[in-house]
């Protein structure tokens, strides 16, 4: 499936931005920040990092598919 389809299942603005840092750093909670969500406490932002990535389906296939996008870039490459 090509990411343009995958990035209209993604609700928000912030949601795709979380998704294209979580894929470029693999690290969810500092995504969850730079993405301007907001947070209490590193706690708090871990907690919601976490529940973007594992409870939200169109997140999940996003992050995958900027993944497996990345891999095919790098064979190319």
């Amino acid at each position: 499936m090509h990411n343009k389809q995958y990035a209209l299942n993604v609700k928000s603005v912030k949601q795709e931005k979380f998704c294209q840092i979580y894929a470029a750093t693999g690290n969810a909670t500092q995504a969850f920040k730079d993405a301007g969500y907001k947070w209490n406490s590193e706690n708090a932002a871990r907690v919601r990092a976490w529940e973007l990535c594992n409870n939200n389906s169109n997140i999940k296939n996003r992050i995958k598919a900027l993944a497996e996008e990345a891999k095919n870039d790098a064979i190319a490459d």
